[in-house]
């Protein structure tokens, strides 16, 4: 990140002739909205959703909203923004927190060139991390973290789909192989915990949390969510001693439920032998698949598990419910720094968010 803060600063005379780039105001809001809806997307979430908006971007310690501005000095117009999410907006007492990309928009008609890269220098400048991550990543910004050396790939897509079912309507291609890898073992079980069973518990497995995440940050970003409803899963593996956790929820289309698992903490060991547990729950929840995307856990102990990955079938594992799109997405991701042993999610920066009101969708 050296290189882009050291451009920030040999760009600063020619940009600051034009532009006041700063940290969005409280008072300032209303005119991010409406730069987002008339510029990224009409009807946006956050334009509908103050409690979201204000969830997901509003700093109350620096009583300010995560979006780095570049305010024309002339028209006082907004040219370009950069919006960003810290995992410390859930827990304050992070120490590390990492610092998730959000809406990264450049006007095309009026801004100079090069001020979207600017606006990421100045944040780097002014909001520094130990972490920094992003996940659904436009073909520009994939360019960009790439250059800037970040670690830059795709979430591998996995999947279990209920072996109970005849007749898919969600997933397509499905094919009931033998799952030869994934053997059932003793001692293998899955437990819903609620919030406070996840706080009391935490002893079993605080140690395998992300070091920029935390307990408090679990409860606020899944338990405390305005929209969405999460779950909470507790995995104890006895044969090998170890207990991790997994997040999911359920959503839906066509009259039928599928499954994301958002987060999960731990290596994965305790998915060996689990996909009798996984089948249990696509019956409790009456779904037809359960989708896992991430990085950073082996492949091998997912396997182990039951999980199928997308790319070695020529299943179409739908992403996006809202509206409901039957087709594979890739999901890029980017991280730094780009030695970092992690693991991440679909729960990660803002990718498994509300795109629309439940009364909308409904």
């Amino acid at each position: 990140m050296q290189d882009l803060i050291e451009l920030f600063h040999r760009t600063e005379s020619v940009y600051g002739k034009y532009y006041d780039v700063h940290i969005c105001s409280p008072k300032e809001i209303d005119e991010v909205l409406s730069f987002i809806d008339k510029y990224w997307q009409k009807g946006h979430i956050l334009t509908k959703s103050k409690e979201l908006l204000d969830w997901q971007h509003f700093d109350k310690e620096n009583d300010r909203y995560n979006f780095v501005l570049a305010k024309h000095k002339q028209t006082g117009e907004i040219h370009g923004l950069i919006g960003f999410i810290t995992s410390n907006i859930f827990d304050e007492s992070i120490k590390t927190p990492i610092r998730w990309g959000a809406i990264w928009k450049v006007r095309n008609d009026v801004a100079i060139k090069g001020l979207g890269v600017y606006l990421k220098g100045y944040m780097e400048e002014n909001v520094p991390s130990k972490y920094i991550g992003g996940v659904g990543l436009s073909n520009d910004s994939r360019e960009i973290d790439t250059k800037l050396g970040e670690r830059v790939g795709k979430l591998k897509q996995y999947y279990i789909v209920n072996p109970k079912i005849e007749s898919y309507s969600l997933v397509k291609n499905v094919k009931h192989l033998p799952l030869i890898e994934a053997k059932s073992i003793k001692g293998c079980s899955f437990k819903e915990i609620t919030k406070d069973q996840f706080v009391d518990g935490a002893a079993l497995f605080e140690e395998k949390i992300m070091p920029y995440k935390s307990v408090k940050y679990y409860i606020n970003r899944y338990f405390r969510h305005p929209i969405y409803e999460y779950k909470c899963m507790m995995l104890t593996n006895c044969h090998y001693e170890t207990n991790e956790v997994f997040v999911y929820r359920v959503c839906g289309a066509l009259g039928k439920r599928y499954i994301f698992i958002v987060d999960y903490i731990g290596d994965g060991v305790a998915l060996r032998g689990a996909y009798n547990e996984f089948c249990q729950l696509l019956l409790k929840e009456n779904a037809e698949c359960i989708c896992f995307p991430c990085e950073g856990i082996n492949d091998e102990l997912l396997i182990e598990g039951g999980f199928r990955r997308r790319d070695d079938t020529d299943v179409v594992l739908p992403i996006y419910f809202e509206p409901f799109v039957c087709q594979n997405v890739e999901l890029d991701y980017h991280f730094w720094p780009n030695d970092q042993e992690c693991v991440l999610v679909k729960g990660d920066a803002d990718q498994d968010r509300p795109n629309m009101l439940p009364e909308d969708y409904r």
